[in-house]
């Protein structure tokens, strides 16, 4: 096994300092950007942490299937309708659309 060695009173690069950067490094695992993290009160962010880790444990709701949208002989068929209409409209012509 290989040993690594460290230098005394130095942590490794990109360790967290403080808990403000603890939190911070929670946040954005979780994929909430804050810009004000240094000056927000640490109770404040505490309770946002606490918010998302609570979303992020729910699990999503259901989302109902979408429903197979017109073939394409309807589509052509409205849109041959839709260009009638114009063309009437442009003659000067009433059409129900």
């Amino acid at each position: 096994m290989a040993r690594i060695w460290l230098p005394m009173g130095r942590a490794p690069k990109g360790s967290p300092v403080d808990e403000r950067d603890v939190i911070g490094r929670r946040l954005r695992e979780l994929g909430v950007a804050l810009p004000e993290l240094r000056t927000m009160d640490m109770g404040q962010l505490r309770e946002i942490l606490h918010w998302q880790e609570e979303r992020a444990a729910r699990p999503e709701p259901d989302r109902p299937t979408p429903t197979p949208g017109l073939t394409r002989e309807q589509i052509i068929r409205e849109l041959r309708e839709y260009r009638n209409h114009l063309r009437a409209r442009q003659e000067g012509r009433r059409s129900v659309y």
